[in-house]
């Protein structure tokens, strides 16, 4: 209504202004409660959210944008190791590359009689 102050905040009371973080987190528990859910923080969301995206495959740029971090690294250095997925990706693409290489040695390799590939 008229009382109302956009100020851009997520959790608002009744006229815009900023709820207390402790007045947000005393609701949530509240809800979590009334829908039969388990207690956890609602900070943890925050945690299940960069998670969730990583595992995805989303760009963590797009992450640490998403959660509004001012640096890349800071996403990094408190997600990365939630995601073994990232480490198998790593493996994976080595893999691949050292693939490619052999194949594309083979194939320089088979072109000039006399030489061998060391596999």
């Amino acid at each position: 209504g008229a009382g109302w102050r956009e100020q851009d905040y997520v959790f608002t009371s009744a006229n815009g202004d900023h709820w207390h973080p402790d007045t947000a987190s005393g609701t949530f528990q509240e809800l979590l409660t009334l829908a039969g859910l388990p207690h956890v923080r609602l900070h943890d969301l925050r945690h299940s959210c960069a998670t969730a995206l990583l595992t995805e495959g989303t760009h963590p740029k797009l992450v640490q944008e998403q959660l509004g971090h001012s640096r890349y690294q800071t996403t990094m250095d408190k997600y990365s190791h939630l995601v073994p997925s990232l480490r198998n990706e790593v493996a994976d693409t080595m893999e691949s590359v050292v693939a490619k290489g052999r194949e594309a040695l083979a194939a320089k390799t088979a072109s000039r009689p006399g030489k061998e590939v060391v596999q």
